[in-house]
């Protein structure tokens, strides 16, 4: 991994592979600001998204342009963002208009899971495109309950 500025490496670091890259940008950082002063912003691809990460970040003030991973998997199907969150309600709504409720939360991993209707899902037209037509399980989708994955974006 390396720090750039204006097509310039000021920083670079290197680990074994057994270790995520997100544990090198403090010490990227800090050798950065000993040349140019602390970043104003960050931009990173979906890797540096944890939230270890974006804290160290955000808490010394340091804007960042770096988005969780949800893009689905699984071609030609329904990815989370065509699902519209209701922060009021807490709840999502499928294309379909069917409610997914929210069912629980995974806290080592600050992520919040919604599950829509077994019923709603099986007798749904557009089943195919949102889960396996062999599964009989509804859909789920879950989203980051983090302030500094809000910030990110």
């Amino acid at each position: 991994m390396a720090a750039y500025t204006n097509g310039i490496i000021t920083a670079v670091a290197a680990s074994p592979s057994s270790l995520h890259d997100t544990g090198a940008v403090p010490a990227l950082i800090e050798a950065h600001e000993k040349i140019l002063g602390s970043p104003s912003w960050i931009a990173a691809d979906t890797k540096y998204g944890s939230e270890e990460c974006l804290a160290y970040l955000q808490e010394r003030e340091i804007k960042t342009s770096i988005s969780p991973d949800s893009r689905s998997n699984k071609p030609n199907y329904y990815s989370k963002e065509e699902f519209t969150y209701d922060e009021k309600e807490d709840y999502y709504i499928c294309p379909q208009g069917n409610i997914l409720k929210r069912k629980a939360k995974t806290y080592k991993l600050n992520r919040i899971k919604y599950r829509g209707k077994k019923k709603d899902c099986l007798l749904c037209p557009k089943r195919k495109k949102c889960i396996d037509s062999k599964n009989t399980n509804p859909r789920t989708v879950t989203r980051h309950d983090s302030q500094y994955y809000q910030k990110a974006s």
